[in-house]
């Protein structure tokens, strides 16, 4: 209560002081007044006097004291009683705020720290009933479930699964729908909530609502206090208010984590199972590697000894050298919270062991460690690669012994051959038709060996790395062109139509003479296998821009030789349509060549109905290198170059050039001719020196005007020669002929 400064009445007592000069002064005051009266008084009152004094005396100082002395004392009595009851309700409630969140953190349950709050909310505001809920559901479709209640009997439920008798009546849905909306505080009966309810509502209700965030995730309800309740009991429940949001949701992460630790439980009951069935040495073990839980299956004998191991350290239990790398990979483990493998090989008597050991994180902490024996798997992987390596070089030894004795048989056939040819054709031999005719089929039938040889050399150099693909960007019309050129006196002969219908502009990555070896056993072939009268067609699938495919009206590929047509060790070969013969090395050798390209052969065929072969190439981003030491002309470049499809990759020099070449294989490269250190000539000198890039098309740029700078950059191996200043035109039409 407050006092006034002047020491009125108006805020309460007056100070003693004030009181006691007041009181002298009124008393002084009435007594004046009494003698001033009593001359006045009738002679009949003479003998009186002094009582009629005192009795007007008293009517005068009676009030004074009941109403400025007496009423205030007893109304701040009174107040200090109230205050007094509401510091020990909040306190009470403080009190019990903080029980309830000890209890959360503790082994007590949670349905019991709630039905102990509840009861105290009760027991403070004299209601009858009560309940607490959580809210659940979406927004617009919320309903409470009871998480404790109390009965107007004086019983209690820590689930409420026997009666919810608030959560049922509708001035408790319609109370929700108002907190749902407003998140405040509902008071019934008050002047602004006081729905028309129909019989069997409560006398009273108070509903607070227990947010989180600004959400609604709570209700506490309180009915039927006799005198009803108000802003008061809002104000005395406040600190419940403030903390009961926060306590809902400790009761949920209370229920979470007791929810967890049954399922952690639960698995690791259902682990332990599954590890008692294994032939494993099983560990569950906590962060500081003591054992909690173990198995030691059949057959294991790698544990030091046979004594219980609860709450020994896992490297204890193990041999002595494994025990650094299992605290090493422990704490890895722990630290990534992911799987750690590693192996150890622990002296034994007797016998070389391995084990391998495995660590995985699991639920509260822990890790599951498993040992495994894999000593056998281990000796079968090392005899598999020992067999492997025998089979490899066995192969090697087998492509040397087929490039050595070719490369010997070569020679004697070439004379062979030649002198055949000699013998037919000079006059001096004088041969007959017959004669001739026998000389001519004896040379076709060397030129077949020489031609099987041929493939066979270069079917052994590929198979031993020594024939590496050098792949480029080139013309596919233009590759197909030149195979089709070479094949037209076979296929004329037999009067079949070989078109070529690869669009002239198409580009693919490969190696020239090789992707034109297999377009010329596929062209060969579909000729070979084609009836006289009938067509080959070579082209470019239009969703398929890296394939080319040669495909026949022939008589198609026999079914039961399909599935070997690619092999090297099942001969596969037959006659074809007119009696031709082949080495059946062709598609074998053909289908490496893709293989070493990254692309792939392969085939869709009918009997009789024609055979169609598709030669897949893989995607490859044209690479252009510029080399020069002016940084101008290259952005020039860059800008006059400017196309998705290709990657432009820079060098300040030749050196730079050089270094960059060991690891990419560009398309084309342009090179200045002045340049400080390495000149563009030299440059294009030691690229053609390589083995690995004596390949790339390079493209020699320079300012230059004397003709002796041209004639030299090709006498040295340039591909073309560009002037300076640079033309856009001119710069795209000349690198497009390699990208």
């Amino acid at each position: 209560m407050e006092k006034e400064e002047s020491g009125g009445l108006a805020g309460g007592l007056p100070s003693p002081r004030n009181l006691l000069l007041l009181t002298v002064l009124f008393i002084a005051g009435s007594e004046l007044a009494v003698m001033h009266l009593l001359p006045h008084l009738p002679e009949w009152l003479g003998p009186y006097r002094n009582i009629a004094d005192a009795v007007v005396l008293a009517l005068l100082i009676v009030p004074f004291l009941y109403f400025f002395l007496y009423r205030p004392l007893a109304r701040q009595i009174s107040d200090h009683h109230a205050m007094a009851r509401e510091v020990a309700l909040r306190n009470s409630l403080l009190d019990m705020i903080n029980r309830a969140q000890a209890g959360f953190i503790s082994s007590i349950p949670s349905h019991a720290v709630l039905g102990e709050m509840l009861r105290t909310v009760v027991d403070l505001t004299a209601s009858g009933e009560g309940i607490i809920g959580e809210v659940v559901g979406a927004e617009g479709e919320l309903s409470v479930r009871t998480l404790s209640a109390v009965w107007e009997s004086g019983d209690s439920s820590p689930t409420g699964d026997e009666a919810e008798p608030i959560v049922d009546t509708p001035l408790f849905s319609a109370a929700m729908g108002r907190m749902e909306k407003t998140l405040l505080p509902v008071i019934f009966p008050s002047p602004s909530f006081n729905p028309a309810i129909p019989g069997g509502i409560a006398l009273s209700l108070l509903a607070i609502p227990l947010l989180s965030g600004g959400r609604l995730i709570g209700v506490c309800a309180l009915v039927n206090r006799r005198q009803g309740y108000s802003e008061k009991d809002l104000t005395i429940l406040s600190p419940f208010a403030v903390a009961g949001g926060a306590i809902i949701e400790a009761w949920r992460k209370n229920e979470e984590h007791r929810r967890a630790e049954e399922r952690v439980a639960s698995a690791m009951v259902e682990l332990r199972e599954v590890f008692k069935a294994l032939p494993d040495l099983y560990f569950r073990v906590n962060a500081d590697g003591m054992i909690l839980d173990y198995n030691v299956g059949a057959g294991t004998t790698i544990c030091r000894n046979s004594e219980p191991m609860h709450g020994k350290a896992i490297w204890e239990m193990l041999p002595a050298e494994s025990g650094p790398l299992f605290k090493g990979a422990l704490y890895k483990m722990m630290r990534d919270g992911a799987l750690v493998t590693f192996e150890f090989a622990p002296s034994t008597s007797g016998k070389a062991a391995v084990f391998e050991t495995r660590i995985l994180p699991v639920l509260a902490g822990d890790a599951v460690v498993i040992v495994r024996d894999v000593s056998d798997r281990k000796r079968t992987e090392e005899e598999l690669k020992k067999a492997k390596e025998s089979a490899e070089e066995a192969v090697l030894m087998n492509n040397r012994f087929i490039s050595l004795v070719a490369h010997d048989l070569k020679q004697p056939l070439s004379s062979l051959y030649l002198t055949l040819m000699y013998i037919e054709r000079d006059n001096r031999f004088a041969l007959n038709q017959e004669g001739k005719e026998l000389m001519g089929h004896m040379a076709h039938t060397v030129d077949g060996l020489i031609n099987m040889i041929e493939e066979l050399l270069d079917m052994s150099r590929l198979q031993m790395g020594k024939l590496v693909p050098a792949p480029r960007h080139i013309n596919a019309f233009a590759a197909v062109a030149a195979v089709k050129g070479r094949m037209l006196r076979n296929a004329k002969k037999k009067g079949i139509e070989v078109t070529n219908l690869v669009p002239p502009d198409a580009k693919i990555y490969a190696d020239p003479e090789l992707f034109g070896e297999v377009l010329h056993n596929l062209l060969s072939n579909a000729i070979k296998f084609t009836p006289r009268g009938g067509k080959v067609e070579v082209f470019m699938p239009p969703d398929e821009p890296n394939t080319v495919v040669v495909k026949d009206t022939g008589t198609g590929v026999d079914l039961e030789i399909l599935p070997h047509i690619f092999s090297h060790g099942v001969k596969t070969t037959t006659k074809g349509t007119a009696g031709e013969k082949g080495t059946g090395l062709g598609l074998p050798f053909s289908h490496d060549i893709m293989k070493a390209h990254g692309g792939s052969l392969t085939v869709k065929t009918k009997k009789g109905d024609g055979t169609a072969f598709y030669a897949r190439l893989g995607e490859a981003r044209p690479k252009v290198l510029l080399v020069d030491d002016d940084k101008a002309d290259r952005v020039l470049f860059r800008h006059f170059v400017n196309r998705t499809d290709v990657e432009i990759l820079e060098a300040a020099s030749g050196h730079e050039a050089l270094a960059l070449l060991e690891n990419e294989r560009p398309s084309v490269v342009l090179a200045d001719v002045n340049m400080p250190g390495m000149d563009g000539l030299e440059l294009l000198e030691r690229i053609r020196a390589n083995q690995r890039t004596k390949d790339i098309p390079v493209i020699i740029v320079t300012g230059d005007m004397h003709m002796e700078t041209r004639e030299k950059s090709f006498r040295l191996g340039a591909d073309d020669f560009v002037m300076k200043p640079l033309q856009a035109e001119e710069i795209n039409l000349r690198v497009g002929r390699f990208i």
